[in-house]
Parts: structure tokens; sequence; C-alpha cells
């Protein structure tokens, strides 16, 4: 009866660990919720932004192809159903120039920024990258262009700019070219055409970041073969040093 005890106790304590490090945590000043997975002795800390209608979790299986690094990921503001969030609104039109909120964009980019200076503080890393796909990679790009103060990298899967007009700051070009950005998309793409995306990178890589641009076989996803080139362009510019 004992053995069997000592045996529930270890098995409780297992699906305990294991649900309080998907456990979902607030921070009060951005107002931003979000779960980490927190690396023993990290030298990065990467915040990843999820995309339109989904939510915290869906990134979080990648977490494991970053080692040495701290990694979160982060719930829209918006909330458009169960487990169904958004960082702005979108009015689908059928011709594919779907409308967007810009003041709940940008309220969201001053949430983010705002999350990004407390777990910066918070964790003491070395270098902070933020990434994303779709709504999420758009947000990633925006923080760059326009705060390039606030990162050191950037990972956009699968984006576009935020509006016509998003730009890199003229007056602090210096700023940008110690910013590295991958920038992934498909080119079968429906949903963000891969024109956008391109000219997306186009703008990253104006400014002065150092840019790895791909493109893949794929639609509105994430493949096999873009994983691996974002480990393999993240161990290079991230962890070669360690």
């Amino acid at each position: 009866m004992k053995l069997k005890s000592i045996a529930l106790f270890i098995f409780i304590s297992f699906i305990w660990l294991n649900c309080s490090a998907n456990q979902l945590l607030h921070e009060p000043k951005s107002n931003l919720s979000y779960i980490v997975k927190e690396a023993s002795s990290p030298s990065n800390l990467l915040i990843l932004i999820h995309g339109y209608g989904s939510n915290e979790t869906d990134l979080f299986s990648f977490v494991n192809r970053f080692p040495q690094t701290t990694v979160i990921c982060v719930r829209g503001p918006i909330t458009r159903s169960a487990n169904s969030y958004a960082w702005y609104d979108i009015a689908f039109k059928p011709d594919g120039n779907h409308g967007r909120n810009l003041n709940q964009a940008l309220q969201s980019e001053t949430m983010l920024l705002q999350f990004i200076e407390v777990m910066k503080e918070k964790y003491n890393t070395e270098k902070t990258i933020v990434g994303g796909f779709s709504q999420g990679a758009i947000m990633s790009a925006q923080i760059a262009l326009s705060h390039p103060k606030a990162i050191d990298g950037i990972i956009c899967l699968s984006g576009m700019l935020l509006s016509e007009n998003t730009k890199a700051n003229e007056s602090g070009a210096e700023q940008y070219k110690s910013i590295k950005a991958f920038y992934g998309h498909g080119i079968l793409d429906q949903v963000l055409t891969i024109d956008r995306g391109r000219r997306c990178s186009a703008t990253i890589r104006k400014s002065g970041i150092q840019l790895t641009h791909k493109e893949y076989p794929i639609k509105h996803q994430i493949s096999g073969q873009e994983l691996k080139d974002i480990e393999l362009w993240y161990k290079t510019n991230f962890l070669a040093a360690h």
C-alpha cells in the first residue's frame, strides 16, 4: 500500500510539473498573458507572437528548437472566441485587400513593447528576439522597424507590413545594423500573398537590418524545412559564440 502511495505521489507530481510549465501567467504593466519555458542558463530571450484567431499555445511546440533560450509565448489582447485571440481586428474582403484596425494594432504594439521591457528586465539575458507567424510576424516587423532599440533579432513567418506607410526611421539608421532577421514565406500563400511578404522583407533589408530571406513551396503555414532553416539561422547568429 505504501509503495502504491509513493507511486501515486510521483505520478501526480509529474502531472503537476508538466501543467505548471504551461501555466498562464499575467504581466500587469502591459496587461498581457503568457506562458513560458525557462532555460536553466539562458543566453537569450525569445518572445513568440501568435497569429490572428490563434493563442499562446500555437507556437509553444517549437520551444525546444531554441536551446539556451527562455521562450515566452504571449496571448493577444483581443478575444474573438474561446481560445481565439488577436492583436487587431480584420475586416475580410473578397479581393484580399482586408481592412486592418490600425488603432488596435498600435495599441497592441505599445503593449508588446511594455511586455518586452519587463521580460528583458526579469530575465536579464544577452539578446532579445521577437518572432511570430502571420499577424504575429506583422507585429514583429512593426516593432523592429519602429523601435529597433527594443530587440536584437526578429523571426517573421508569412507576414507583411502593418501598413503601406510602415518604414524604418531614417534618422536612426545605425540602430538597425545590429539587428538580425529571418524572413520566411510560402510562395503559394493565398492568405498573405508572397508579393506582400517580399515587400515586407525588402523594407526590413532597406532599413539596414541583417536579413536572411527564404521562400518555400507551401501555403499559409510553416514547413519542416522552414523550421530547420530557422534553427540553423538562430544557432549561427545567437548561439555561435557560446
